[in-house]
């Protein structure tokens, strides 16, 4: 049982993404206005700041 049943919480694996590119990701999580939480410091990072930077 989720402690907030209001917070809608999608995984990649959920919506198709699971073998995505980086990149594409970010970018369906900002079309689709959702924050993007990972433990892949190591890639989604430098994608996220050429994100922000362009």
């Amino acid at each position: 049982m989720r402690r907030l049943p209001e917070l809608d919480i999608v995984r990649v694996q959920d919506v198709g993404l699971i073998h995505t590119d980086d990149p594409d990701i970010l970018e369906w999580a900002a079309n689709e206005g959702r924050i993007l939480l990972t433990h892949d410091v190591a890639t989604i990072t430098m994608y996220a700041y050429e994100r922000v930077n362009q």
